[in-house]
């Protein structure tokens, strides 16, 4: 019986250590990862033109290759458009674009 309670322990221990190590893991995989909220939803829309548009429109020129991933995320608000999440291939584009959303005052956090 003490070995099966040491055992679990030890289980625990390693259980919540795997935890720490996913949440840092997830954590760092969004290190690239902006979300965009406030952007309207348009029928059929292309949400890579519309991440295209935006950087264009804050003076940034975009490359398709700059960008890994972009799509709307769900919202429990329905009186909102979906949030964009876009994920950069470098962070220092994506710090670009933080600069850019800061410099014209559009930036929330």
């Amino acid at each position: 019986n003490s070995e099966l309670r040491a055992h679990c322990t030890a289980l625990t221990g390693e259980l919540v250590d795997t935890k720490e190590r996913l949440r840092n893991l997830e954590q760092y995989s969004r290190r690239n990862n902006i979300e965009i909220s406030g952007i309207p939803v348009s029928q059929n829309e292309d949400v890579p033109k519309v991440v295209k548009d935006l950087g264009l429109a804050l003076g940034i020129e975009v490359d398709d290759s700059q960008i890994t991933a972009a799509h709307r995320i769900p919202t429990f608000k329905k009186d909102r458009p979906a949030a964009l999440i876009v994920q950069f291939l470098k962070k220092d584009v994506k710090d670009n674009w933080i600069g850019k959303f800061r410099e014209a005052g559009i930036m929330t956090a």
